[in-house]
This record gives structure tokens, sequence and C-alpha cells, in this order.
């Protein structure tokens, strides 16, 4: 995963929940996220376990992706594994 650095076109302060938003509508080019992808992703960044069942084109893909846009967007290197 390319790294874009978006958390330091906000004046958010990193890690917060509207940083969260800033960097996630950014990276998957939406205006606004759903209530829950918001909430989960903010359960995400506390390295919390989740669980989505939702219809098929919800927006699970968005959290899905959220805990590796985010360390992304803070510069950490590593490798993520996302299984559908």
């Amino acid at each position: 995963m390319e790294s874009h650095s978006l958390d330091q076109t906000t004046s958010y302060p990193q890690n917060s929940v509207q940083w969260m938003e800033h960097i996630l509508c950014t990276s998957c080019k939406l205006t606004q996220l759903r209530p829950f992808q918001l909430e989960l992703a903010v359960e995400i960044n506390k390295k919390n376990h989740v669980f989505c069942v939702i219809a098929t084109g919800m927006g699970k893909t968005v959290v899905l992706m959220a805990g590796a846009l985010m360390a992304n967007a803070r510069g950490e290197k590593g490798v993520a594994l996302l299984i559908v």
C-alpha cells in the first residue's frame, strides 16, 4: 500500500474521530461515512475486534480496510491481511 500521509492534510488531531473520518472518506472517495462505519473504525483503531454482518453494497469494505488505511496515514509500515 502506497503511503499518502493523509493525516498531514488536515488539522484534526491524529486518531481523533474527525481524523479517522477524514482518512477513510479521502481514501475511499466518499463524502461521508455511514454511522456504523465510523463506529467500527473507532473500535478497530482501538485494536478491538469487530464483527460486521450487513447487506451487499452497504459499506463493509470501508470497515475492512479501516485499520490498514489509518495505519498507512500514520506512516506505519507493515502488512495487512484482509480475508473475505
